[in-house]
């Protein structure tokens, strides 16, 4: 399968989140990261997402809603990566983050998934550095910077017993 990450790096096991993306050498501020990648990558509207949970068991159904990304610019779809990029963990300080804000695609006319996925080849999609990244540091996005979740996504979270509540910032 393509992977959408474009430096060097290598997945492995973190002290406390499983497994991570660490960069093999420095990264500059501003360089890109990671891509979305033709067959990388899946969009999901509820209809395909209620298939593909119902298709599995209660565990493949919380890796998949712990695995899929809400998008500002596409409501009514998420987007399901199968590369490595879908291993960056949370972190309130990231050093990862979008390469645009939300607003700077031009407007999106389409309706269906396919129409999704074109435009997800866009480069304002990708993920760039936020700062210097140190050979040896682990790749870190704020996920709470994406937006809310459709509401079937959150609907299936809670049919399915998924809690995002470790991801509200500690008050």
């Amino acid at each position: 399968m393509a992977s959408g990450l474009c430096f060097p790096c290598t997945v492995r096991m973190t002290p406390d989140k499983g497994l991570g993306v660490f960069a093999d050498a420095d990264v500059s501020e501003g360089a890109t990261l990671w891509r979305h990648t033709a067959g990388a990558f899946e969009v999901l509207d509820e209809r395909s997402l209620t298939a593909l949970l119902a298709a599995g068991s209660r565990g493949d159904a919380v890796h998949v809603l712990t695995h899929v990304v809400s998008m500002e610019e596409f409501p009514g779809f998420v987007v399901r990566h199968h590369d490595e990029g879908a291993l960056i963990n949370h972190d309130a300080d990231p050093n990862v983050r979008r390469k645009s804000n939300a607003g700077r695609y031009p407007p999106f006319a389409g309706e269906s998934a396919a129409d999704v996925a074109r435009a997800l080849l866009h480069p304002c999609f990708d993920l760039v550095a936020a700062r210097a990244i140190a050979a040896g540091d682990e790749l870190l996005m704020d996920y709470n910077d994406e937006p809310d979740d459709p509401p079937f996504v959150e609907e299936a979270c809670r049919r399915f017993g998924v809690d995002w509540d470790w991801l509200q910032p500690q008050i």
